[in-house]
């Protein structure tokens, strides 16, 4: 950093600071890189994740993950790693259904589930020998409500129907904060 308290030929005694290149761009990026984590708060995408093996416990590399978004008719493929992990990423919210396959064993297809605002979902699933043209259809107690277990992150999503009834006193918007339960 440069200090300049008089040049020649200057009577002030005005004092110019000037900072190099280099600590101008050290602190832009700073800057950039804080503002950052605010802009990643403000995503509604999910994940949805999980491993995939067999009966015996050991993983299935190579496992065929389809999701299917029920609303618009989207797929989605993925394909497990060598450690049987599979990952969708920026899964938009909404219905879905997922199908596991594998050479050698029976085709697993869930029931549709609900994937709300930047849920992250983890599904693992446990495949059976057979022939992959037979398919085991996972029935749900409570249709459509899949447990997240890959965050401890309380969240809630408010339906419209829900804001629409509430009297909101002087239309603040705060006061729909008495829907979400904190536990």
């Amino acid at each position: 950093m440069k200090t300049i308290a008089k040049r020649p030929g200057f009577s002030g005694g005005v004092v110019v600071v000037q900072f190099p290149r280099k600590i101008t761009a050290w602190l832009i990026c700073a800057g950039i890189l804080m503002l950052h984590g605010f802009s990643y708060s403000q995503t509604t995408a999910g994940q949805i994740n999980g491993t995939v093996s067999d009966s015996s416990g050991g993983v299935i590399p190579g496992a065929s993950v389809i999701l299917t978004n029920q609303n618009t008719n989207v797929v989605s493929h993925a394909t497990t790693n060598q450690s049987g992990f599979f990952a969708f990423l920026n899964v938009q919210p909404g219905l879905y259904a997922m199908m596991f396959t594998a050479p050698g064993f029976k085709t697993v297809a869930l029931p549709a589930f609900n994937l709300v605002v930047s849920q992250i979902l983890t599904e693992n699933e446990t495949l059976t020998i057979g022939s992959a043209n037979e398919t085991v259809n996972v029935t749900a107690g409570a249709e459509g409500v899949m447990l997240q277990r890959s965050s401890s992150d309380l969240g809630n999503v408010i339906e419209a129907k829900e804001i629409q009834q509430l009297p909101l006193n002087g239309r603040n918007f705060t006061s729909l904060l008495v829907l979400v339960t904190w536990s």
